[in-house]
């Protein structure tokens, strides 16, 4: 089986742009803070506590903290007030990206197919999101990645709310507080997200080999499904023992990504596929 190696999936760009993409929506909420904590000093932080103030710190802590969620849901989520998670998902903007990789699994899984004998349609690749076994995981896969970006602000928002008011109760400059805020999104949000990008592209186009070898199988072709590292130093121990091993399709589901930041594939192993035709 020809191998790829260092990037058997083929998505390093990929990756990159939405990681790129996830870090830009993290940096211009940082600018926010800034500006709201800083230059504009919207909550009052400056403010010292005096006799006629009525406005107490906790309450100006849970009007950020609304505030924050607010610029989360429009920059980051994109999300409307009072949509469901499915609805969110399949309407989320990261959609472009998770489609992106599953063409290309699907696409690299037909060519491998071709390559030992059957003969695909462009058409049967062009309408696959139409047929259950690819629309329906792929929804999946977008309700995943949108609630874990979702988490991702959630944890973050735990901890800017601690740093928050503890630097009110200390009196400090809202310089100082933005700061702190700024570096939970720094390594919370970003750090994060920036895995998240790297796994879900992994992760869909693991899906599509997988459900483009499951659909060749329906159509006569005896898939199994081969396990493929990137074969450069960078492997971990855990993936090089997993290499060139074969799985069913029952088997295979939900190996890749064997761990975040994992870069294999899974190639078709074929029995004969001469005479099949997928249109």
């Amino acid at each position: 089986m020809t191998r790829h190696r260092f990037d058997p999936t083929r998505t390093t760009v990929l990756r990159r742009r939405f990681e790129g993409d996830l870090a830009r929506r993290f940096r211009r909420l940082k600018g926010r803070v800034n500006d709201v904590l800083v230059e504009d000093d919207t909550f009052g932080f400056r403010v010292q506590q005096e006799r006629f103030e009525f406005v107490r710190p906790e309450q100006k802590v849970a009007s950020f903290m609304d505030w924050l969620r607010s610029e989360q849901d429009r920059g980051i989520l994109e999300i409307q007030p009072g949509a469901s998670v499915e609805r969110a998902a399949r309407s989320s903007w990261m959609n472009i990206y998770i489609d992106t990789a599953y063409i290309r699994g699907l696409r690299q899984a037909l060519g491998h197919i071709e390559r030992q004998g059957a003969e695909v349609s462009e058409r049967w690749i062009e309408q696959a999101f139409f047929r259950p076994i690819h629309a329906d995981r792929v929804g999946l896969i977008y309700t995943r990645a949108y609630s874990q970006l979702k988490g991702i602000t959630e944890a973050m928002d735990q901890q800017i709310s601690r740093e928050l008011a503890q630097g009110v109760a200390e009196g400090r400059h809202p310089r100082v507080i933005a700061r702190r805020i700024n570096n939970r999104i720094d390594h919370i949000g970003i750090t994060r997200a920036r895995l998240l990008a790297r796994t879900e592209v992994i992760s869909s186009h693991a899906e599509a080999s997988l459900n483009a070898y499951e659909e060749a199988g329906i159509e006569g072709v005896e898939v199994e499904a081969e396990f493929s590292t990137a074969g450069d130093s960078r492997v971990c121990s855990e993936c090089a023992a997993l290499e060139g091993h074969t799985f069913t399709m029952s088997e295979a589901r939900g190996i890749i990504p064997v761990h975040p930041n994992c870069r294999c594939a899974w190639l078709p192993v074929v029995e004969d596929a001469r005479g099949v035709t997928l249109q």
